[in-house]
């Protein structure tokens, strides 16, 4: 068995970047040889035994035929262990002839008992079954649930990592219509008001997204993240986060990495259908109602050919209150007091349309061999829209709670919001696993491309020379009430002297492409485990932006545009906001009253054309990595190298002191950089169902696209 590695491009690459010095590569480009050659004396180790043999098979349910994961599978009398992967196959080399006790355990399972007789010098395929240990005549639904999370269970249990993971029939179940909302009910993540995950204390958004182990395309034009709520829960099977990055993933998730897994082939044909609907009793007058369906259908057409398909649609609805309070201190004469000098109360709302569908082909001509294609499509289309009642002082104080010292100069501004956006993406991807006597290889390539379009638009109706008179009795609710203008009956202003007359429309669109390739190998040798392999990811991103201050010839009020049938709103059931008007109608205004319209085309270069850029990127890895167990301790450790290879194109911008346009050129900067990620983990096993880890590892996350653009 020989192996050839040809275009060592990323030393090529340092050495011209002259980041590295030539003894330097030298030492590198040893070790990266050591990974791949490393292996070559053991890769046939199993022949210098004599008469052994390999036994493996496949481990189902007793009752529905499926694979199960993680199953045990043990052979007491020569300490042979061996866990099944995700398609329920197990394999356990190097096993003298004789007749054992075989040991089949999985939580959620009845452990079974039996003996097996092994010749000598060829391998034995075993197809064996395992009776779930709780009563299938009760609910079915609630068997399911405790059925997969069993099988989640055991993957956790069995897997070296810190992790935690959460099933699609959980997630359905507990009401989480998309990926992100089953996350936030995992430990260690917490989220913001909006939606906005923090793994492990990282960092608002400071972690990579994954499918079936290929990295997904970032969903914002200016950063590296990854949105996981754009998927619907029923399009996946589970999702894991992984807290500690071992050598074996890509080092770019200080927070962890959450990996998404899909359906995959089964043993039977299967068929699901779900179907629901979901209402927001406070914003559904602006929402309307959510819904979701979704068909899975999964069969095995021969013993080595299997297929799944998936396809699901939601329409999820949500809204919140939010109140905003500045506060200032300032001196009236007697000491310094807080004032506020702005208060804004709003409501928020958001509908989105999940469209998604996935297709897996499972091909496995024997019990060392399998391969997979499989590709995942998803369309989300997007509405947020804000309603927000901005009450502004203008620092325009006579005390604590009285404005009006220079006579009207604060304001109220009614802002309505609207975010209508489309985020399609896909992944498409295949590879294979074989099984060379000790040696495990396994590899994959894919694709992943999305596109986003986003376009938002900000209308303000504007009421001017106002001054307030403040109430501060509660700090966290203050209050206030316009003093010189006249009002309605209900307190509030009358909407005739609200105007608008300036406006924003912000067009940003970008589309990304990673492309992905790696390939891993892994041997075990008595209480060892041994893992090491390479991967490239490849990355082009382009972003188009256009923000748009845009004016009219002449002021509108609010009459003129339709208002949402209700009328009025309490914030927080303290805050007014009488008029709610239909975001879409203003966007609409846009396009059928062009003629009335200015644009300042110096305003759309100078805070446009520094956002647009093109990125192209690549990462190249190679790792090594050991893991040793001693009864109920584990300990294991390994190292990753990154070398990334970046050439990023911008705009140069030029204004005059008049802020008027001078002139535009393009700029380019090109880096190259090596990064290496150590990783030690240890694990103790206190019980069987019960362990204590300690781990520490060392990540990476890679600049912002817009601080690196020049």
């Amino acid at each position: 068995m020989s192996f050839k590695i040809n275009n060592m491009d990323i030393f090529k690459q340092a050495k011209k970047e002259k980041y590295y010095s030539d003894d330097v590569l030298q030492y590198l480009r040893k070790i990266i040889w050591i990974l791949f050659v490393g292996f070559i004396p053991f890769a046939n180790a199993g022949t210098v035994y004599g008469q052994t043999s390999t036994i493996g098979g496949t481990i189902t349910d007793a009752r529905t035929g499926k694979p199960l994961d993680g199953v045990q599978v043990q052979l007491p009398e020569v300490s042979g262990t061996s866990v099944t992967n995700r398609d329920g196959r197990f394999i356990i080399a190097n096993v003298p002839a004789g007749t054992y006790r075989l040991l089949l355990k999985a939580p959620g399972f009845l452990t079974k008992d039996t003996t097996v007789a092994i010749g000598s010098a060829f391998s034995r395929i075993l197809d064996l079954s395992i009776v779930p240990d709780f009563n299938y005549r009760a609910d079915s639904h609630i068997n399911a649930l405790r059925l997969a999370q069993a099988q989640l269970y055991a993957r956790q249990k069995k897997s070296t990592e810190t992790s935690h993971t959460v099933s699609s029939a959980q997630m359905i179940r507990d009401g989480d219509h998309s990926i992100q909302n089953g996350l936030i009910r995992m430990p260690g993540v917490h989220a913001g008001r909006r939606g906005e995950l923090n793994i492990r204390g990282a960092g608002r958004d400071m972690f990579a997204v994954t499918v079936d182990g290929m990295q997904m395309a970032s969903s914002t034009p200016s950063n590296r993240f990854t949105d996981p709520g754009s998927i619907s829960s029923a399009l996946v099977q589970d999702v894991e986060i992984v807290k500690i990055l071992s050598p074996d993933i890509d080092a770019n998730g200080i927070g962890g990495v959450v990996r998404i897994n899909t359906w995959r082939p089964i043993g039977n044909r299967e068929i699901t259908v779900n179907t629901g609907g979901m209402a927001n009793t406070g914003y559904s007058t602006y929402t309307g109602l959510g819904s979701i369906a979704s068909l899975n259908y999964s069969e095995r057409y021969r013993s080595d050919f299997a297929m799944a398909v998936n396809i699901s649609y939601l329409r999820d609805v949500d809204g919140f209150d939010a109140l905003d309070i500045d506060y200032r201190a300032l001196d009236f004469g007697s000491g310094y007091v807080d004032v506020v000098p702005r208060l804004v109360p709003s409501m928020n709302h958001n509908q989105k349309d999940y469209f998604g569908g996935s297709i897996q082909f499972l091909f496995q001509p024997n019990e060392n061999s399998s391969f997979y294609a499989q590709a995942l499509m998803s369309s989300n289309d997007n509405s947020k829209v804000s309603h927000s009642y901005n009450y502004l002082t203008g620092n325009d104080w006579i005390n604590q709670t009285t404005t009006g010292n220079l006579g009207g100069r604060g304001s109220l501004i009614y802002d309505a919001s609207l975010l209508d956006g489309n985020d399609l993406q896909f992944t498409v991807q295949a590879g294979g696993e074989h099984r060379l006597n000790i040696l495990k290889v396994e590899y994959k390539a894919g694709w992943s491309k999305r596109k986003v379009d986003n376009s938002r638009y900000y209308f303000p109706f504007i009421s001017g020379n106002l001054n307030y008179a403040v109430n501060m009795d509660d700090r966290t609710r203050p209050t206030m009430r316009i003093t010189n203008s006249p009002l309605l009956d209900d307190g509030t202003i009358d909407r005739r002297f609200q105007n608008f007359q300036n406006l924003e429309r912000v067009v940003d669109e970008h589309e990304e492409n990673r492309y992905s390739a790696r390939l891993d190998m892994s041997m075990n040798l008595s209480n060892t485990r041994i893992k090491f392999g390479t991967s490239g990811l490849w990355t082009s991103k382009g972003r188009g932006y256009s923000d748009e201050g845009i004016s009219t010839v002449r002021r509108y009020d609010m009459m003129r545009f339709e208002t949402v049938p209700r009328g009025s709103y309490d914030v927080m059931n303290l805050y007014t906001i009488p008029w709610i008007v239909y975001p879409e109608n203003i966007a609409r205004f846009i396009t059928t009253n062009k003629p009335d319209l200015r644009i300042n085309a110096d305003n759309i270069i100078k805070r446009s054309q520094i956002w647009n850029n093109n990125i192209f990127e690549s990462i190249y890895g190679a790792y090594g990595m050991a893991q040793m167990n001693f009864g109920l301790l584990s300990i294991s450790g390994g190292i990753r190298m990154e070398y990334t290879d970046a050439n990023y194109e911008g705009s140069k911008v030029l204004f005059n002191r008049f802020d008027s346009f001078i002139s535009s050129e393009d700029t380019s900067a090109t880096v190259g950089y090596m990064n290496i990620f150590p990783n030690a983990q240890i694990s103790f096993n206190t019980s069987s169902n019960s362990n204590i880890k300690v781990a520490y590892s060392k990540s990476i996350k890679r600049h912002h696209y817009s601080i690196l653009t020049p």
